[in-house]
């Protein structure tokens, strides 16, 4: 994978894991805070029902002290008159605790006249209630309403602090002694202990407890620091005025949900779970794009053209050498075009040869092949090109599509076509070129071989019976004459006979790898005099004009396949030359001697010229009969002049004839040759 891909997954990657982290967090938080405050909820309501409980358990005592003050009231309005003795066994009667009741006591007139019990308040007894700060309020509100009248705490006249409750009544009769004549009936508790009981309950819930008054805010009970603890609070009504009872937890509120470890718990693998499937979608997306980029470079990297279609035809990947392929219509190839389209325009511009003339014909057989899915054939492209087109239809309707270049093969199969044909003509024409010399040597052989019954011995044998001289003479010239020519065309095919068999000989030493050359130093000089005493009669005897020329310098060759070399080109120039000249001309360049063979014959077409060095091949066939030969003479004359180090070849044109060139290196050190 590129290094920017993998920066750029890798930064994909730390960002989803910093949101799954911040999601994962959030909904931590917001979990935790709701049940947080669902607990908090439940405990707030846990606390106002035991405030509830609490504030029932007040009511409670204050009713009981109520109770107790009309029972009093009730016994002294029986016998106002009671003494000290009669009253304490009253109040005895009611059965209170003495560790909270701390005093019962009776007024009237404003001023106490009985106590219960007499030890701890015997201070009180005369003592005018009007006179005592912070009870006259009360007193007065006692006489006046005749309902019960709740006060403290206050500081208590006998010591400490308390409670006292106030009962005005009429001593005779309830209702007929004004206000003012009303007596009361007060008992005050120990403030303390008069919460000890309710707030032990209380306590044994896991709360504390503060009582204030909702008049002034006093602290009537309890901790004043559970006031700032954002306390439930529940509102009681006493008789005389109205408390609040807040409560909070001893340890105080949680400042966390009991079940903030697990939802951090559940939150902590929840977010190593979703960071974990992360990490393998990623490492998964890591290994398709590297085999994405993988098959991408493999793609490449083929030699053959190739392309995908996707299940509606349209092309989706293709590599550079599909490109090259369709040079033509290279600017349809753009990812999302249809095959349709593509084909189309190729058409359009001429990319198929095929198609000219009948182009809705070739498409339709077009489309009809690609979309079968099974399509194998040859396509010839306008440049020359022929491919083998494969196209494969995979399951999920997607087409693959390869290009083989089989041009070369193509060029190959027609080469070996005509090299099969030209070998067929070869052989056709080495039948004949090698029947007629034969069957000429074989008839004249065989006439020599009768030659007695020839018609000039008969004559001469006549003459010589007849014992004429002059007519034996004439005999035996005759048949001499007679044999020179016999012998003569006998040889010339023999000669003829034995120039193919060498031929033959010499492609088979060549096409072995057996050909072995004799190498020395040569002069050019001697090789053009022995050419020109080889081929002058015969040129002039055609009526051509033979011109021979050349250089003083030495060439490092093999004299023999030299002189084979030239006597080749000459012969062809010779057999394709019926008037006009035929030169030879050798001249220095280079280090190496250019000998050049011209001639004024028939030329070759320019169709023919890269078949005039072909084994077995002539470039006109038709003349082999006319000319003889067997179309290995140039192909040798190649083959000799690389392996003595040069190179051949020629210039031809039908209207002025043929120059036929080749090269041989100078000797070393032989510069002076050159000059």
């Amino acid at each position: 994978m590129t290094l920017e891909v993998n920066v750029l997954y890798r930064r994909y990657e730390i960002a989803l894991y910093a949101i799954v982290v911040g999601v994962s967090l959030g909904v931590a938080l917001a979990t935790e805070q709701l049940e947080h405050n669902l607990q908090k909820k439940t405990l707030e309501a846990e606390i106002a029902n035991k405030n509830q409980m609490f504030a029932f358990e007040l009511e409670s005592s204050i009713s009981q002290l109520v109770a107790w003050a009309g029972g009093m009231a009730a016994a002294v309005a029986l016998k106002p008159d009671m003494d000290q003795s009669e009253f304490s066994a009253a109040a005895a009667r009611l059965g209170t605790d003495s560790s909270v009741i701390l005093n019962i006591s009776l007024a009237t007139d404003s001023v106490v006249r009985r106590v219960y019990p007499v030890e701890r308040n015997a201070p009180l007894l005369g003592k005018d209630l009007d006179t005592i700060p912070n009870q006259s309020t009360g007193v007065d509100l006692a006489r006046k309403t005749g309902k019960p009248v709740f006060l403290g705490p206050i500081d208590l006249v006998q010591g400490g602090r308390g409670f006292i409750l106030r009962l005005g009544f009429s001593p005779n009769s309830l209702d007929s002694d004004p206000a003012s004549r009303r007596a009361l009936i007060s008992i005050a508790a120990d403030s303390a202990r008069f919460f000890d009981g309710i707030n032990r309950k209380s306590a044994s819930f896991g709360i504390k407890t503060a009582v204030s008054r909702v008049e002034d805010g006093a602290v009537i009970f309890g901790d004043p620091s559970v006031l700032e603890q954002q306390p439930v609070i529940n509102t009681f009504s006493t008789p005389s005025s109205s408390w609040n009872i807040a409560s909070v937890p001893v340890a105080g509120w949680p400042l966390i949900s009991s079940n903030a470890m697990t939802i951090a718990a559940l939150v902590l693998l929840r977010t190593l779970v979703v960071c974990a499937v992360l990490r393998t979608i990623f490492r998964l997306l890591r290994r398709q794009k590297d085999a994405e980029e993988q098959l991408a470079v493999a793609i490449e990297a083929l030699d053959d053209g190739f392309a995908i279609f996707d299940r509606k035809d349209k092309l989706v990947l293709f590599n550079r050498r599909y490109i090259d392929i369709y040079r033509t219509s290279k600017d349809l190839l753009i990812p999302g075009t249809s095959f349709e389209e593509i084909i189309r325009g190729g058409v359009m511009l001429g990319q198929y040869p095929d198609a000219i003339g009948q182009e809705e014909d070739w498409i339709g057989k077009r489309l009809a092949a690609h979309r079968s899915g099974e399509s194998v054939f040859e396509q010839r492209l306008d440049d020359g090109k022929w491919l083998r087109v494969v196209e494969r239809k995979t399951k999920d309707g997607t087409t693959v599509s390869f290009r083989v270049d089989i041009t070369e093969l193509k060029l190959a199969v027609e080469a070996a076509r005509s090299a099969a044909r030209a070998k067929s003509e070869f052989i056709s024409v080495l039948n004949h070129e090698l029947r007629t010399p034969l069957t000429i040597v074989i008839g004249y052989v065989g006439l020599l071989a009768e030659i007695g019954r020839h018609p000039s011995v008969r004559d001469l044998q006549m003459s010589i019976a007849s014992g004429s001289t002059s007519d034996a003479a004439e005999g035996l010239k005759k048949l001499v004459q007679t044999a020179e020519d016999m012998a003569s065309k006998a040889n010339r095919s023999a000669q003829h006979l034995l120039s193919l068999i060498n031929h033959l000989l010499d492609f088979s030493k060549i096409e072995a790898g057996k050909m072995r050359l004799d190498v020395v130093n040569l002069a050019v000089s001697t090789v053009l005099e022995d050419v020109d005493r080889s081929f002058r009669e015969l040129v002039e005897r055609k009526g051509l004009k033979f011109n021979v020329q050349g250089t003083s310098a030495v060439i490092h060759a093999d004299p023999i396949r030299v002189r084979q070399i030239l006597t080749n080109l000459l012969s062809n120039a010779l057999k394709f030359t019926s008037d006009g000249y035929i030169g030879v001309e050798a001249s220095t360049r280079e280090g190496a001697v250019l000998f050049k063979v011209q001639d004024s014959g028939c030329g070759i077409p320019n169709e023919l010229v890269s078949t005039v060095f072909r084994r077995f091949e002539q470039a006109d066939l038709s003349s082999i009969r006319r000319s003889g030969g067997t179309g290995l003479g140039l192909s040798i004359s190649r083959s000799l002049v690389e392996l003595m180090g040069g190179e051949i070849g020629f210039e031809s044109s039908v209207q002025s004839g043929s120059t036929f060139w080749f090269t041989i290196p100078l000797a070393e050190n032989d510069g002076d040759w050159a000059k």
